[in-house]
């Protein structure tokens, strides 16, 4: 018999006790660093006015009795940046406040609560209080045994190159270059321009990267100075300048920064300047705070970096990217065998369906893969997507009968579409003002339509001729399609001279 609500809703978990234990040891280790320099525990609520929050719209909303929108808490930056500017106000000098607690956002058809502990430091400005709060999240990382890298980047550097923009902060999160020159606010900027932002890709790495911006990054010596201090104010931590660097959050105003480990998969900490956003609750005052990821710490352990790991689809890019790979990657007798995971030199491969790629870099098991455009579309998933490769080349279209009046369709109700891209379609469709319902399906779409199950379809086009032998016709194309080099947001902090040497590899034609 069916017991109702045996098992945590979506996104959510029981910790027994052997993971509660874990979590609570991270949480003392981690709270105990950051009262020890000195940082006043706060608690802010849970549930708030929705406006206070200020780290993303995933968090449950509703409207109560009297009309607000109410939130549970999507971040702690809002909440204890109004504590400091209201109840904390009148205390002069550097204010240090920590905190501890679980922020919610959406994920799929569930809530996902994550755990979190952190330090907010008001009224320090510059290096100096950037300094501060990298330093405490990096003694305490390294009190529970790992091996802290600083990868900083600047909001003023990036926002004197660029349009702060959604696109615009969404293509340099994921280093998807393509994107990034394909927004209009970018095409619209003078060649100059748009030869700084080809750099600000580019700039990675140590002290000297500051040099080399200074020569093509017009209007920006104030924010670099800053990040030269800083690096000056961390003598002992191991630091890389990332200019292209963001995060999401659009309250950050100078230098943002994460934190990597060998042995995660994704930055355990980060952080950043809000200069701006105390003023939004009282008085201004400069700030700066750091976040650390609880959950992920309580199950992450020091380990050597392994070898590289390429993740490459079985389909049909496959044999492309064996030729550009050459005598460095596998042969056709390794592809022909059983082997699930396959070894050539100081490089591993593994032969994986389309759709996991994507997956495997995400959760740190490959480094660098390979993946059609319309699958990272369709998936979503948190990678970076450094470079297009220009195989593979095809079409998304909205297909169907040639006489297909899709205003007719749209005017009298809602347009039906059949596709394996559901999310895609959908969102591609609504762009466009077609309010579709749209029926995930895995195999031929093109039978949906002549059954009369759907009115149109979305799917990938390369020839059309499946497509002209059913009588259907291509009505729009909704995006072009090519394979691009994926990596894991780790190992291009923790590894880059490798991750560099793999995407060479892929590159050479």
């Amino acid at each position: 018999m069916s017991v109702p609500y045996a098992w945590p809703a979506p996104g959510s978990t029981d910790h027994l006790a052997v993971a509660t234990q874990r979590l609570r040891h991270v949480e003392d280790v981690v709270l105990g660093v950051i009262h020890a320099a000195d940082y006043r525990e706060v608690t802010p609520p849970t549930v708030d006015v929705a406006e206070v929050f200020t780290g993303g719209t995933g968090a449950p909303r509703w409207v109560d009795a009297k009309g607000r929108v109410m939130s549970v808490r999507s971040d702690f930056t809002g909440p204890v940046a109004r504590i400091a500017a209201t109840r904390l106000r009148d205390i002069d000098g550097p204010l240090r406040l920590a905190y501890r607690g679980s922020t919610f956002d959406s994920e799929g058809d569930g809530v996902v609560e994550t755990r979190e502990a952190g330090a907010e430091l008001f009224g320090v400005s510059g290096a100096e209080g950037e300094a501060a709060v990298i330093q405490v999240a990096v003694d305490a990382l390294r009190a529970l045994g790992l091996r802290p890298q600083v990868a900083v980047g600047s909001v003023a550097v990036v926002d004197r190159v660029l349009p702060s923009t959604p696109g615009v902060r969404l293509a340099l999160h994921r280093r998807d270059r393509k994107a990034l020159l394909a927004l209009p606010e970018v095409q619209a900027l003078t060649p100059e321009r748009r030869v700084a932002v080809q750099a600000l890709l580019d700039l990675s790495g140590g002290p000297e990267v500051l040099d080399a911006a200074r020569a093509v990054l017009p209007g920006c010596d104030d924010a670099l100075d800053d990040l030269a201090e800083l690096l000056v104010r961390l003598p002992n931590v191991d630091v890389t300048i990332d200019l292209a660097h963001v995060r999401t959050p659009t309250y950050y105003t100078g230098a943002v920064f994460d934190i990597y480990v060998p042995g995660g998969a994704g930055p355990v900490a980060g952080g950043g300047r809000y200069d701006t956003l105390v003023g939004r609750y009282g008085a201004p005052r400069p700030a700066v705070g750091v976040s650390l990821d609880l959950d992920t710490l309580a199950w992450t352990e020091d380990r050597p970096l392994k070898d590289l790991t390429f993740g490459l689809p079985k389909g049909r890019l496959l044999k492309h990217l064996v030729a550009r790979l050459g005598d460095q990657g596998p042969t056709a007798e390794d592809l022909a065998s059983r082997r699930l995971v396959l070894e050539r030199g100081p490089w591993k491969f593994l032969p994986l369906k389309d759709p996991d790629v994507p997956a495997y870099v995400q959760r740190g098991v490959v480094d660098v893969g390979v993946v059609g455009s319309d699958v990272l579309a369709e998936g979503g998933a948190d990678v970076l997507v450094p470079y297009d490769l220009g195989l593979g080349q095809c079409r998304l279209c909205l297909c169907g009968p040639a006489d297909l009046d899709i205003a007719a369709l749209h005017a009298r109700g809602t347009l039906r579409v059949a596709s394996k891209y559901a999310k895609t379609a959908a969102r591609a469709l609504a762009e466009r003002g077609l309010i579709a319902e749209v029926v995930p399906l895995q195999g031929s779409v093109e039978v949906s339509v002549l059954t009369g199950m759907a009115d149109a379809i979305v799917d990938v086009v390369e020839t059309g001729k499946t497509l002209e032998e059913n009588n259907l016709v291509v009505l729009e194309t909704l995006a072009e399609i090519s394979a691009h080099i994926i990596v894991n947001r780790a190992a291009w902090h923790l590894r880059p001279e490798a991750v560099k040497r793999a995407i060479a590899a892929l590159m050479e034609a």
